[in-house]
């Protein structure tokens, strides 16, 4: 019967990978394809291209595959049926490899089927690792010691696996499934579960076999009809825990009355392969989940999504909502000395959720001439706004390192860690600030003036002695050669 699979497609139209590569399905699984009447070919092959000591004479009295009406009265299924030949009775076989007779005794071990992986007709390239694997048959027993009929499948490494298996081949075992079909006079969908071993193998094989006898030799005139075999790939969540407390779907949805945190998620599949991707969306507080199976790739069906709602989470008071940048220009101050001035400065105001406000100034530099003294961010947290107004009195600051490429030293943070304080008088309007910002710095008082240059300062220079060479610092105290900072040279300020 006729696939709606995405994958039978494109194997059977041969489109854009190679079989090799996209192999999640057994080929020709529901017997549409006869290479003959006798022989379904196409992915399966029975005692007509056998091979072994015993295949020349035997194949001819082997028995052979039928092509007869498929499930649900549509389209082509394989039919086998054992015999007695002489006094041994032969199992119908037919497999995804290729059929070893190489003995007439039915038991020998030389008898077996074996993936040739030389040769394309009889093996199956395999990269899916399904979780299950389903048919449509119908099953009569027959004479002998008749049991069921089998349909067993093998994932394997890059070795000619056998079926029976060998002991030499164990490490080579990725996964099986066995489905056992019993008596059954209508179409009966039948299922089993793959087990996986625990070895890994980047090249894998797929060896399938059907019988109408897993025992070979032990009975005759078994009937086995066989139609739509399938590999299935699940993609469920079998458990959801949150802080480790199970959770159930409904509908493939639940709520969790929490707020999200992925460390306390955990997910369990039903899947030995499948993926789980995790998109969380902070404004909705949704968790969307989307379990994909191993064969998504080639069949965009193969997935399950799941929504769950969390708690939305409170706002905490100090989170920024909102960011205003004010690019006024900066005119600085140092105990009565100017240094150059900041154009465009990057002033920002940030907006908190308890309605306070945070004031930073980010890579701070005091520049005179060639001299430099980097501060760092300066950021002024809590700051209530009145009337458009700031008006801080020893409020508490912290100097961070800044950013900006080429300073090696920021000075602010140690400084900051001693505990200075600032005082603030500024006024907003018209998306403009105007004000005073003073900071103190080690010995040196700071006054930035933002937006405006006042024409005058209450900071006076110290008398300087009458020799306008001699070099003091700023407590007046006389100096050989000018130090790191602020030094007095000639009646003026300057920074070294």
């Amino acid at each position: 019967m006729k696939k709606l699979l995405l994958l039978s497609l494109t194997l059977f139209l041969g489109l854009s990978l190679s079989v090799e590569a996209q192999n999640y399905q057994i080929p020709n699984s529901d017997f549409e394809s006869w290479a003959q009447d006798n022989e379904p070919g196409n992915g399966w092959n029975s005692f007509l291209s056998a091979t072994g000591d015993m295949a020349a004479t035997g194949k001819g009295f082997a028995p052979a595959p039928q092509k007869i009406t498929g499930y649900n009265n549509q389209g082509t299924a394989v039919f086998l049926k054992s015999i007695a030949i002489f006094t041994a009775k032969a199992n119908a076989n037919i497999t995804t490899g290729i059929i070893n007779m190489g003995n007439m005794t039915p038991t020998h071990s030389d008898n077996y089927n074996f993936t040739k992986r030389s040769d394309k007709a009889h093996s199956l390239p395999f990269v899916g690792l399904p979780d299950a694997a389903e048919c449509y048959a119908k099953f009569t027993k027959g004479q002998g010691k008749p049991d069921c009929g089998q349909l067993k499948f093998i994932i394997h490494g890059d070795v000619d696996f056998r079926d029976p298996e060998i002991t030499d081949q164990a490490d080579f075992k990725v996964a099986s499934a066995v489905i056992k079909i019993t008596e059954s006079a209508e179409w009966t969908k039948f299922t089993a579960n793959f087990s996986y071993t625990g070895k890994e193998h980047d090249v894998r094989y797929m060896l399938a076999s059907a019988t109408t006898n897993p025992t070979p030799g032990a009975s005759n005139n078994d009937e086995l009809s066989l139609d739509n075999i399938k590999l299935i790939y699940n993609h469920d969540i079998q458990e959801l825990k949150y802080n480790n407390f199970p959770y159930s779907f409904v509908d493939n949805k639940l709520s969790i009355d929490a707020t999200y945190d992925a460390q306390l998620l955990s997910i369990t599949t039903n899947a030995h392969a499948a993926t789980i991707e995790k998109e969380y969306t902070d404004e909705t507080a949704i968790l969307t989940v989307t379990v994909k199976g191993n064969d998504f790739s080639v069949d965009p069906t193969s997935k399950s999504v799941y929504t769950i709602q969390f708690k939305k989470a409170e706002p905490s008071a100090d989170e920024v909502k909102e960011s205003n940048t004010f690019t006024e220009d900066l005119y600085i101050n140092i105990d009565g000395t100017w240094a150059d001035p900041v154009k465009d400065s990057q002033i920002i105001l940030e907006t908190r959720n308890d309605g306070k406000y945070n004031f930073k100034l980010n890579n701070f530099i005091l520049t005179n001439d060639d001299a430099q003294i980097a501060v760092g961010n300066v950021i002024v947290k809590e700051i209530d706004i009145v009337d458009n107004k700031i008006k801080l009195t020893d409020h508490p600051v912290e100097i961070t390192d800044g950013d900006k490429p080429g300073v090696l030293i920021w000075l602010g943070p140690t400084l900051s860690a001693q505990g200075i304080k600032v005082n603030m008088d500024a006024t907003i309007s018209d998306s403009k600030m105007k004000g005073e910002l003073q900071i103190p710095f080690g010995d040196m008082n700071i006054k930035v003036y933002i937006g405006y240059k006042p024409q005058s300062t209450d900071i006076l220079a110290p008398q300087l002695a009458p020799n306008a060479s001699d070099i003091f610092d700023l407590q007046g105290r006389k100096l050989s050669t000018p130090h790191k900072g602020i030094n007095i040279i000639g009646g003026k300020k300057l920074i070294f």
